[in-house]
């Protein structure tokens, strides 16, 4: 868990390895369900929330993520109804509606 929370930060806001943070990114989300990690599950909603939150800050910065380009907005959407389907999965209905919120921002 611990390594793929650290993977995620170093990775979270750089448009060169885009694909790879969201790749991670559902991995994770794929961890916390084969080994029943609710907690973690939470940790790394509200961490994915945050990166987006400082993606959205920092966009004027170079090699930022560009959430206009629509091949970027599709990563982040297919991994957003990615971590939805696991909040479901493992029965974590407010994360899932904060995820509902989050993809319907």
């Amino acid at each position: 868990w611990e390594v793929y929370r650290h993977v995620l930060d170093i990775l979270k806001n750089n448009n060169k390895v885009e694909k790879l943070y969201q790749d991670m990114a559902q991995l994770a989300f794929t961890f916390c369900i084969k080994y029943e990690r609710k907690t973690e599950f939470r940790k790394l909603s509200d961490s994915v929330r945050n990166h987006l939150n400082l993606i959205i800050k920092h966009s004027h910065q170079a090699n930022s993520i560009n959430l206009n380009d629509p091949v970027s907005l599709q990563l982040h959407l297919d991994t957003r109804l990615y971590q939805l389907d696991c909040a479901i999965t493992i029965s974590l209905w407010q994360e899932a509606i904060k995820t509902i919120n989050d993809i319907h921002s």
